[in-house]
């Protein structure tokens, strides 16, 4: 049983590739309290239903960049929605590995025109 997630980083238009780092980055980083809340909302029938909590997430990253289109498996629910990832498969869209490992650290964005495009997107 999986739980899947579409997150669309960028698209066709050249000005969304410009935000695609960003807002994978930001897709990345808030999905945990966005699973939180899926729990907190919908508590009764994870109450009444135990099994669900054991579902893997799988989170679809779909972006026209090649670096970004990509799967990543988070384990299951209970420990993705705390931010634990476990034994996490990444980049299963990506043609090889060294381009589908996550980054080390998170930079800033290039550019303020970078930042600018995302939110106004």
């Amino acid at each position: 049983m999986c739980l899947d997630v579409h997150c669309y980083v960028s698209g066709p238009n050249s000005l969304l590739e410009l935000a695609a780092e960003f807002r994978y980055y930001i897709f990345s980083k808030e999905l945990p309290l966005v699973l939180e809340a899926v729990l907190y909302g919908d508590r009764a029938l994870f109450s009444e239903h135990k099994e669900l909590m054991d579902a893997f997430v799988r989170v679809f990253f779909h972006s026209s960049s090649r670096k970004y289109n990509r799967v990543e498996c988070w384990g299951p629910l209970k420990d993705a929605a705390k931010g634990r990832f476990g034994d996490q498969i990444q980049g299963l869209l990506a043609e090889d590995k060294e381009r589908s490992a996550p980054p080390t650290t998170w930079g800033i964005p290039k550019s303020v025109f970078q930042v600018l495009c995302t939110f106004l997107l």
